[in-house]
């Protein structure tokens, strides 16, 4: 296994035979579908019946999708996949894609 089998582009491309933009086309399209059913769901959110076990669940929860935004705010604030310009490219949804510059050996790395 690559190093790389995990990235969802990845897995996208291999799992459903895409290239590079459809899979981050699904990739995207995914990431919305998920968003909306976390969103939709928290109004069916049951109560537990004392206000301080639903006060943490609704903190749970709240800090979940905090961790998911955070996640992404890091990805772009840091150069690892946005070279130089990690903020502009988070705040414009325009990242450009390089060519691959050189092939790792399988087994290395």
């Amino acid at each position: 296994m690559d190093h790389v089998d995990w990235n969802i582009l990845t897995v996208a491309m291999r799992q459903f035979g895409l290239d590079v933009q459809e899979a981050m086309n699904w990739a995207g399209k995914y990431h919305y579908e998920q968003q909306s059913k976390f969103i939709s769901l928290l109004a069916k959110v049951p109560s537990f019946g004392s206000d301080e076990v639903d006060r943490d669940v609704a903190d749970y929860i709240f800090y979940m999708g905090i961790w998911v935004h955070g996640n992404v705010v890091w990805n772009f604030e840091n150069q690892r996949y946005f070279s130089e310009k990690p903020i502009e490219s988070g705040r414009d949804k325009l990242v450009e894609i390089y060519p691959k510059v050189m092939e790792i050996a399988k087994g290395s790395a």
